[in-house]
């Protein structure tokens, strides 16, 4: 056989494994369901409450990260640095856990999901400690979500993107300060239309939020806090919510 054409037949085996890599990669990422964790550290979330917190990030794990899905997780810590939220750099990836067929062993998706336990395992007891030992004076929650959106926009291809926040969603920064502060309609549109100005409304299309946690002792104040927030994620074009989610 010729060695000009063997070297020709062997390129294009090589740019085709190179394709074939790469459409696995994307479809990959186009199967992975994205996850945020946000976790609210600041000074108003109590002992107990930290401790609930921690249990109910244990619970979310063990729902989300099924057996056979592809997931991204990222965790942000919601704490004031320079009155922005704080992210833990990194992501952690669970790749999808295919079906062995009946010529392969089990051995290599035994061996993946006790690789997906430990990494589990370790994130809880992360969450735990920063829950532990942080606490933040402020709680920048609008802008935290603002650079999670920008965030988000390098997993497009994802088929489920999801945000669950661990807060009580009383913002305290120099955006807005619920504490002890009225929030009636008036109020709330002052509000809307700063974060509007500021340009920090952000685009959380497809995405559906989780919030855990967003309970007060005054139901009134409840109410109201809600109601900012779900005006606030109608702006934001959020697919779906569930503002009291518990676990």
């Amino acid at each position: 056989m010729n060695s000009k054409y063997i070297i020709k037949y062997m390129i294009k085996i090589m740019m085709i494994i190179l394709l074939l890599g790469k459409a696995s990669e994307a479809t990959s990422i186009k199967n992975n369901k994205l996850w945020y964790i946000i976790l609210d550290v600041s000074s108003s979330i109590d002992k107990e409450q930290r401790i609930t917190y921690c249990k109910w990030f244990r619970k979310v794990m063990e729902k989300i990260i099924e057996p056979k899905d592809g997931s991204i997780l990222i965790l942000r810590i919601i704490q004031e640095v320079d009155n922005q939220s704080q992210a833990k750099s990194g992501t952690i990836e669970f790749n999808e856990i295919p079906e062995p067929t009946p010529w392969e062993t089990t051995h290599k998706s035994k061996m993946m999901m006790i690789e997906r336990k430990k990494k589990i395992d370790e994130l809880v007891d992360d969450v735990c400690k920063q829950l532990k030992d942080k606490k933040s004076k402020q709680t920048p929650i609008l802008w935290s979500l603002y650079q999670t959106s920008k965030d988000m926009k390098q997993f497009a291809e994802c088929s489920e993107k999801n945000i669950i926040i661990f807060s009580d969603m009383q913002e305290v920064s120099s955006i807005a300060n619920f504490e002890n502060n009225p929030l009636d309609d008036r109020d709330v549109q002052k509000i809307l239309n700063n974060i509007q100005k500021i340009g920090i409304i952000p685009e959380l299309n497809s995405v559906k939020i989780l919030i855990a946690g967003a309970l007060s002792s005054d139901e009134r104040r409840s109410v109201e806090i809600e109601k900012f927030w779900r005006e606030y994620f109608k702006k934001s074009n959020v697919f779906e919510i569930n503002f009291r989610a518990e676990y």
